[in-house]
């Protein structure tokens, strides 16, 4: 994962092009560092900016459109530590500056919505021209408020864990991570760590919080498209002002950094009152099918969508890698029943509501074999209550999966993401187990729903079972794109690994592509079925049609009768002159409406007895049908 340039003036480019070493530069981008970022803040401010204010003494002139200067002198080096960079912000003229800087014509401080108040936040907000998805934060991410009623809002929980690993390889302490009691005591480690201490960290993250953002990506000099990658939830972006605009492959870094999505299976208990559900510690999208009418329990499946995102750089002496991770979902204790917080509706008007869920199927399988039955006995499953218990659970109870390639781990960080891909490999086995499930139950959907004669609106309901296989037609082409991007990562990291590292990473490789495999598999299915349905659909409708010539049959042996006699009567119902002129007040019948009377008797019963003879031929033809059928 590669980030974005420096500033798109041309003044801040040649000083960010001098400050930088020749190999940082052209098509290398992501290795600008948060004090270079952070040296050109004010070169970063709009133009608009600048010609609706007045210029502050403190600021020199300049003519046309060229921007102000605000912050270090630019000649600076831009190697400058983040430290060191720090103290220059606190001077009375950096903070009005730095002030000035954030005031935004629609209130919006830049960078607000992925780092505190500190350099990083103004690193990002210089990058913003560079990396317009920088700007926007996520429309599903509520706005920081006040409201009592309204709790959520963009400073989600956030957990940090730490895993140090010796020189030779393997974890410190059994793998017991190091645990923060907040975003303050992580803050002040990594202030009293010295900056070039050889070391091999592995730092676990849940959660995007803004400080413990600004931290890491100040003092690990993290590129800010990392998190705010990993943050956006939208699976596609349909307004103007978004965030989804993919990289070039070739600034990408795959041996230093990626992204994985993935998803997780949750059974609701209790049906919600909306298929409109969230994830409340992270918005992301729980996503729930409608399935045929017989299905029992699959209607009450959720897919909740995940992502997992990983960093890496080399240091003096060792490296440090971050795994970037989903927090999972809040429990809380309704009586004595464990339920999910849940957010139920759309957008803003969606309210966090206890539901009772389960893992579907239990959850994932666990994914360390193992050899003897004394082994399986002493096991410890893992939690599954979220990706950052469960990879602690794996680093304590099964690091010896890891640490027993030790060597490749001394040069390289790629292996501690081995037991996050094994997690995320389970759950995608989980995934398909429930797509399997269910393009069975459209296929018997289908032997289940045989055309009929006289049957009403046939077509209607072939179109209801299509259209919920079409919504599982245009999944698993998003399924397989993940796995796809999977393996193209893996394919371009393992490029740049040795053979002891290559041995272990084809392993998780085998994985994902058994998963592929069967995501084909599924996919194929699902257009046989595709196809099934609309020839049924077609047949639903050629009987449709023949029903309806049969009715238009009827009709027109009910004219044959009626519509001569009906011309009789009418013919005989014409009035006798010589009766009127005669007998004007008798009110006696006579002449032509004599014969009236008889016709429209003789019509009516001729028509009755037409429509009783066909209905009786109609039913009797349909039990010996069905007595056919029985004997059969």
């Amino acid at each position: 994962m590669a980030g974005p340039g420096m500033s798109t003036t041309p003044n801040a480019s040649a000083s960010a092009a001098q400050s930088l070493p020749l190999h940082q530069l052209g098509t290398v981008p992501r290795r600008v560092s948060v004090a270079q970022a952070s040296n050109s803040v004010s070169k970063a401010a709009p133009q608009h900016q600048q010609s609706s204010r007045q210029p502050s003494p403190a600021q020199s002139s300049s003519t046309g459109h060229q921007q102000k200067h605000v912050g270090p002198n630019p000649g600076q080096s831009s190697g400058l530590k983040a430290r060191t960079f720090s103290m220059a912000w606190k001077s009375p003229e950096m903070k009005n500056s730095v002030k000035r800087f954030d005031e935004n014509q629609h209130g919006r401080i830049p960078g607000s919505h992925l780092a505190a108040d500190g350099e990083y936040r103004r690193a990002i907000a210089n990058l913003e021209d560079s990396n317009k998805n920088l700007v926007h934060k996520d429309w599903k991410v509520p706005r920081i408020s006040n409201d009592a009623n309204n709790p959520y809002n963009d400073v989600l929980p956030c957990r940090i864990r730490l895993i140090t690993f010796n020189d030779d390889g393997k974890p410190m302490n059994n793998a017991q991570p190091r645990e923060f009691a907040d975003s303050t005591d992580f803050k002040n480690f990594m202030e009293n760590t010295p900056p070039n201490t050889p070391t091999r960290r592995l730092y676990l993250l849940e959660g995007v919080g803004p400080e413990y953002v600004a931290t890491l990506g100040t003092h690990l000099d993290i590129d800010p498209a990392f998190f705010l990658r990993h943050q956006r939830t939208a699976l596609w972006e349909g307004r103007h002002r978004g965030g989804n605009t993919a990289q070039l492959a070739s600034v990408e870094d795959h041996n230093n950094s990626f992204m994985i999505e993935f998803a997780e299976n949750l059974y609701f208990v209790e049906a919600p009152s909306s298929r409109s559900l969230r994830n409340p510690n992270d918005n992301r999208h729980i996503n729930m099918s409608k399935m045929p009418e017989f299905t029992q329990d699959l209607d009450r499946v959720g897919i909740m969508h995940r992502k997992a995102s990983f960093w890496s750089r080399k240091c003096p002496g060792g490296w440090n890698a971050l795994i970037l991770m989903d927090p999972g979902l809040t429990r809380k204790t309704v009586g004595t029943i464990d339920k999910t917080v849940i957010l139920v509706g759309r957008s803003s008007g969606a309210k966090p509501i206890a539901l009772e869920t389960e893992l579907f199927q239990g959850g994932y399988l666990d994914c360390v074999p193992y050899q003897t039955i004394g082994q399986a006995k002493n096991a410890q499953a893992p939690p599954r209550t979220c990706m950052l218990d469960d990879l602690c659970h794996y680093w304590q109870k099964h690091g010896g999966m890891v640490s027993g390639l030790s060597d490749g781990m001394k040069t390289s960080s790629i292996l501690v993401t081995v037991c996050l891909q094994k997690i995320i490999a389970s759950n995608y086995m989980i995934l398909i187990g429930y797509l399997e499930a269910n393009v069975n139950e459209l296929e018997t959907a289908i032997l289940l729903y045989p055309v009929q004669e006289k049957r009403k609106h046939q077509t209607m309901q072939v179109t209801e079972q299509w259209a919920i296989l079409q919504s599982w037609s245009h999944r698993f082409p998003e399924y397989n794109g993940m796995i796809d991007d999977i393996l193209d990562w893996h394919f371009k990291a393992a490029s740049g690994c040795d053979a002891k590292v290559i041995e272990e990473w084809e392993k998780c490789t085998n994985d994902f592509k058994a998963i592929k495999r069967r995501l084909d598999i599924l996919r194929d299915r699902t257009q046989l079925l595709s196809d099934s349905f609309v020839g049924l659909a077609s047949m639903a409708g050629i009987q449709e049609s023949l029903d309806e010539a049969k009715a238009v049959k009827l009709l027109t042996v009910l004219g044959f009768f009626f519509v001569p006699l009906s011309l009789v009567s009418s013919l005989f119902a014409m009035p006798n002159k010589d009766t009127l002129i005669n007998v004007p007040s008798t009110g006696v019948l006579s002449g032509f409406r004599y014969y009236a009377l008889i016709a429209f008797t003789v019509s009516g019963g001729m028509t009755f007895f037409v429509v009783c003879y066909i209905w009786g031929l109609n039913v009797l033809l349909r039990s010996v049908a069905n007595a056919a059928k029985l004997k059969k």
